[in-house]
């Protein structure tokens, strides 16, 4: 009884750990933007930000190159994640938004609840046993508070992991859930979430063609997903060959992403949480929003700054609905919502998390729709995702180690 009472605290705990990891990242992401956004001449900063991450990284003794994938690995096999990384990600992010680059927080969330979960299982001192699962429901808990639904991150942090089938049958699995759910408490109290419009009416399909194209559409977002972790892997994969040194590849990177943001006047910078709230209004935006979105998000973090993957990839599936819709002829908000559920399928190989995820932030009425864009996106996934532990050089794929 004791053990399970400890074990019971430790997911409360884990729980809140995640949740004030999300606190801390949205309060931060959202302070660097309005700071890039009212001084832009900060775009300046992109030249140092990568030093200044490294730098950092170096300080705090942790691997400059750990990435998400990296700590559900290790997360997996059952290893502690390093409770500095929580600030490394977190001050990295900001370093990066701050200078006007393009990366998300649901990536840096993760890693930061995984690292605050591994300090307070530390310091509960849980067996070795319930590790795997303690920093999972820290990852849970995290995600639960950035998007406000519990139940998709509950489903996505299991799906991406990957655990195996004596993991998944262990009763230290609760912990995830109630991890998440404290989690989202956690959120709702400190007042933070997602600001998203709900649907409330379904699709006014008027033929069959009509209902063909509104599929069609969650078939272009995941292309467009697809294209997005395409291109983050070839960068990353060949700038680390054909720039090997760390210092030469942050300076080709900061030239590059700093020449993109002038070009484009740095509407493309930040999370992307700009605009998909503006999708969510009813915005309408072009093709060419949507492709240089996927440029600017796909060269920062393949050229290893520092956040997270997955909003840029809601972001990119809602700008595709929210040009596919006037072609269409359905509402701006239905098609984004439809075209983000597929987008978020297909790049992270979590189609039960999309479904869910979809059904929780915009609600039952398009629930048909989801469905199809969570199977789309399913499929996709199969070839290529954000967690597949590949990365490519010059076309040619390896494996991580």
């Amino acid at each position: 009884m004791h053990r399970q009472l400890a074990i019971i605290g430790g997911a409360v705990s884990v729980g809140v750990a995640g949740g004030c990891a999300s606190v801390i990242l949205t309060y931060t992401s959202a302070w660097a933007e309005e700071i890039f956004a009212r001084y832009p001449l900060m775009i300046i900063g992109i030249l140092v930000a990568p030093f200044l991450t490294w730098l950092l990284y170096r300080v705090t003794h942790v691997d400059i190159n750990t990435s998400t994938y990296g700590v559900l690995r290790a997360t997996q096999a059952g290893n502690h994640t390093s409770p500095a990384l929580a600030l490394d990600i977190i001050a990295g992010t900001f370093l990066t938004l701050v200078s006007g680059g393009a990366v998300g927080k649901e990536g840096a969330a993760i890693q930061a609840g995984a690292a605050f979960s591994s300090g307070v299982a530390r310091v509960l001192r849980l067996p070795s046993a319930v590790i795997p699962y303690a920093i999972a429901a820290g990852m849970a808990g995290a995600f639960s508070a950035l998007m406000l639904a519990p139940l998709a991150a509950i489903l996505f942090i299991i799906e991406i992991i990957k655990f195996n089938d004596e993991q998944i049958r262990s009763p230290y699995l609760l912990m995830i859930p109630v991890a998440s759910f404290v989690a989202y408490a956690v959120a709702r109290l400190c007042n933070v979430g997602l600001p998203w419009q709900v649907l409330s009416e379904g699709v006014s399909a008027t033929s069959t063609a009509q209902i063909a194209l509104i599929a069609l559409g969650s078939l272009l977002a995941a292309l467009f997903a697809m294209l997005f972790v395409a291109s983050m892997k070839v960068i990353s994969g060949t700038t680390s060959i054909l720039l090997a040194r760390p210092w030469l590849r942050y300076l080709v990177g900061a030239v590059v992403v700093l020449a993109f943001v002038l070009v484009t006047h740095g509407v493309y910078s930040g999370t992307g949480l700009r605009e998909i709230t503006a999708v969510m209004h009813g915005s309408v935006f072009s093709v060419v929003d949507v492709v240089l979105k996927i440029a600017l998000c796909a060269l920062c973090l393949g050229f290893g700054f520092k956040g997270g993957e997955i909003l840029p990839v809601f972001c990119l599936g809602a700008l595709c609905g929210a040009w596919w819709a006037p072609i269409v002829g359905v509402d701006v908000v239905f098609m984004g919502a439809i075209c983000l559920v597929a987008a978020f399928g297909a790049a992270t190989g979590a189609p039960l998390a999309a479904l869910v995820f979809g059904v929780e932030v915009f609600g039952f009425a398009a629930l048909p729709y989801f469905v199809f864009a969570a199977v789309v996106g399913a499929l996709f996934s199969r070839f290529l995702n954000l967690y597949d532990g590949k990365t490519f050089t010059l076309g040619v794929p390896l494996d991580r180690p």
